[in-house]
């Protein structure tokens, strides 16, 4: 074709010796450029017309067309790609759509460089070409897009390099082949997401089969780089502002089932297991079941891939030296900021760590996963559906019974307590529950050792900058008249509307569980103290031997725990510090009352014990009731069992049956020493108040009724007359 020039020997050149089209042989290379090629087509030879030329380069000779080193050193030129360039180029405008329609259904698209130089050169026809990521330098095989080698546009090239020297030729590409620089977004537009839509046709369904491979998973991992925000999980960017690669959160990932099968589940419902992040993960707490318990069977954890899988699939990062090969000493020389720096590049240090970072942005959990109303894979569930706090119906929240609604009286009950209650419309926004949040719950409260408590209260713990982050629950209130209904899709609340009001739903649930480890087993957060010096002064005994773990129930988790993230957690859930008059009540007085017997049943006139041990602990429980006795108008503890004691007889009675002695020595004046069953702590003021208000004891004082009962007259009738007569003269 003229419109080669002197580029038709080129032309030439990569096609094979024998070459030929629609039944013509080509002459030989130096026939086909310039004014040689002009002379031979007024000679009777045919001269294509730019687009069959373009169709004859898909014809190309392999090791004829191989790529060839720029004489920079910096990239590779691929001929086929430099003869189609110039064809169009250099064509009339009329002729540039047929150029770039054979340009999409010929064979000359470069998408690989083989290791002997030779190019691996396909068809687009209806695929998205793009750009890859300057660092994506192996081959990305995505279905519905193809990737121009990285050799040809890239090399060793860094992005102002190659604006300069590729700018001109990357124009005519991208007009050729409608090649697009590389956007992730775009990308995963292109080739990912129409096959993760909720109502697939079969087609995407087939193509989210091919998704399910460890070579898709790597070059989704290479093009995200540093798009990934591992802080930030897809799985709740619906209405965020990742919204339009929300869907890539439910990208099929390999896992192991509960029976040890592999099966592929949407990243959103996969959990990291032990081997990507030891007993972090949520494997550690599922492993700590008693065998035999329900919860066993309740709980399907999907728990993703171990990373030897994974690793090499990325690539190792590229080495960089000074150019005598000499390791560059220059101080903090890689921590300023290049203009020329790989932009789209991740910054995980390793590939381990690249891959982690990926998988946690698109969803698989690193903790215990909490469930939006409106989970991934929900429909219909919406903010909108849940006007004036109607219970969401997304599948976490159907069938939650009494928790739902006592988590729905708090909020309304906190909604009525505004001032603008009157104007406005609450809706749940952000509220979520805990994936496995019952069976768990059961399963440590069914626990006798606390352990399924400790491995559940410490994954909390270790997760806490997680859980921290969704600990209130999340409402719109939108002011009465306005029909959010028909804003315009997305339909997100008004900054102005939303507000934080009191605890999330998992969170609310944990409050009213037993899910505490403590010395005395499991227990509410609300009946649990955190260990302090105030707790271990009032209810330790050294003499004894005993702690104050053995009286109270004192927050257990063990050892390895960030002591700042146990208070973080505690103090949210409701557990308890130091005690004082003005946080302990009576139902921690009926514990300490339960176990003082659970302790000293067998044995409750142990001399050393009651010294020791029992009567600190009653005296220091009324002094922390000073605060609440005034106010009790009726006894609540009345059936707690105290310690009473008649004559050299003690045992444990409820405390309606047990008299206080007020004055000291009265049980003996009185002769009832062996009759009456007493307190054992006597004539103490601070305990008198708690224990008749509180707990319902009589005071022996008030009790008895003294009446005279006369004997037999000592006096004959004689001195009884001269007494009478004494008294009369007195008078």
């Amino acid at each position: 074709s003229p419109v080669l020039g002197d580029g038709g020997e080129t032309f030439r050149e990569v096609l094979g010796p024998d070459a030929g089209w629609d039944g013509r042989a080509f002459p030989q290379g130096p026939f086909c450029r310039g004014s040689r090629a002009r002379v031979a087509a007024d000679h009777g030879a045919m001269a294509l017309p730019p687009a069959e030329c373009v169709r004859v380069l898909g014809t190309a000779d392999a090791q004829r067309s191989a790529l060839r080193e720029h004489e920079s050193g910096y990239y590779e030129v691929d001929p086929v790609l430099e003869l189609c360039a110039a064809i169009w180029e250099r064509a009339e405008p009329d002729d540039r759509p047929a150029i770039e329609e054979a340009a999409r259904h010929e064979a000359i698209f470069t998408v690989h460089r083989n290791d002997d130089g030779t190019a691996v050169r396909e068809v687009l026809g209806d695929d998205t070409a793009f750009y890859p990521p300057q660092s994506a330098t192996r081959d990305l095989p995505l279905g519905g897009l193809r990737f121009l080698a990285h050799a040809v546009c890239w090399g060793a090239l860094n992005r102002n390099e190659r604006s300069s020297m590729l700018g001109d030729r990357m124009r005519t590409w991208s007009a050729l082949f409608d090649l697009k620089e590389f956007r992730f977004q775009e990308v995963m537009q292109a080739s990912v997401l129409p096959a993760l839509i909720l109502d697939p046709t079969d087609e995407q369904v087939r193509l989210r089969d091919r998704l399910k491979s460890d070579e898709t998973l790597a070059a989704i991992c290479q093009l995200a780089g540093a798009f990934t925000k591992p802080d930030r999980p897809l799985r709740y960017q619906r209405l965020g502002t990742d919204r339009a690669i929300f869907n890539l959160s439910r990208l099929p990932v390999p896992c192991v089932a509960s029976d040890g099968t592999e099966v592929w589940v949407p990243a959103y419902r996969a959990y990291f297991g032990t081997a990507w992040s030891g007993e972090d993960s949520v494997e550690h707490v599922v492993a700590g079941l008693p065998a035999g318990d329900p919860a066993r069977d309740e709980i399907e954890l999907h728990v993703l891939a171990g990373p030897e899988r994974f690793l090499g699939l990325l690539g190792e990062p590229d080495e960089i030296s000074t150019a005598d090969g000499a390791e560059d000493q220059t101080p903090d020389a890689g921590d300023e900021v290049d203009l020329d720096e790989d932009v789209d590049r991740g910054l995980d240090a390793t590939e381990r760590d690249r891959w982690f970072s990926f998988f946690a942005w698109i969803g698989v959990n690193p903790c215990l996963r909490l469930v939006h109303f409106h989970d991934v894979e929900d429909r219909d569930s919406g903010w909108l559906t849940t006007k004036d706090l109607e219970q969401p119906q997304g599948w976490a929240f159907r069938g939650l019974g009494e928790t739902w609604t006592s988590f729905a009286e708090q909020l309304t009950g906190l909604v009525a307590s505004r001032d603008d209650v009157d104007k406005v419309v609450p809706y749940l926004y952000e509220v979520h529950d805990l994936e496995y949040a019952g069976p768990l719950i059961g399963a440590a409260e069914r626990d006798v050792t606390s352990e399924v408590a400790r491995r559940l209260f410490a994954h909390l713990v270790r997760h806490w900058h997680t859980y921290s982050a969704f600990a209130d629950a999340g409402l719109a209130l939108v002011e009465k008249g306005k029909w959010p209904n028909s804003r315009n899709k997305p339909q997100t609340a008004q900054g102005d509307e939303l507000e934080s009001l009191g605890d999330n739903l998992w969170l609310h649930r944990l409050r009213w569980s037993g899910v505490c480890p403590t010395t005395r087993g499991p227990r509410r957060p609300g009946v649990t103290r955190l260990r302090t010096p105030e707790l271990e002064r009032r209810f330790t005994s050294s003499r004894r031997k005993r702690g104050c773990g053995d009286l109270v129930a004192v927050l257990d988790v063990g050892d390895g725990l960030s002591a700042s993230g146990i208070r973080a957690l505690a103090e949210r859930l409701g557990v308890r510090g130091e005690p004082s008059p003005s946080n302990f009540d009576p139902v921690d007085a009926r514990l300490l009352c339960e176990q003082l017997r659970q302790l000293h049943a067998d044995d409750p006139g142990d001399a050393f014990a009651l010294r020791h041990v029992v009567k600190p602990a009653y005296r220091s429980m009324f002094e922390l009731l000073s605060g609440h006795a005034e106010g009790s108008t009726r006894p609540t503890l009345g059936v707690v069992p105290l310690l009473a004691r008649a004559g050299e007889t003690y045992r444990f009675l409820p405390a309606r049956d047990v008299l206080f002695v007020r004055t000291s020595g009265l049980k003996e004046r009185s002769g009832l020493v062996d009759v009456v069953d007493t307190f054992v702590l006597e004539a103490e003021p601070a305990a008198e108040s708690a224990l008749v208000r509180i707990f319902g004891c009589r005071v022996l004082d008030d009790a008895l009724e003294w009446r005279p009962r006369p004997g037999e007259c000592p006096l004959d009738d004689a001195e009884l007359s001269e007494v009478r007569a004494g008294l009369r003269s007195l008078a």
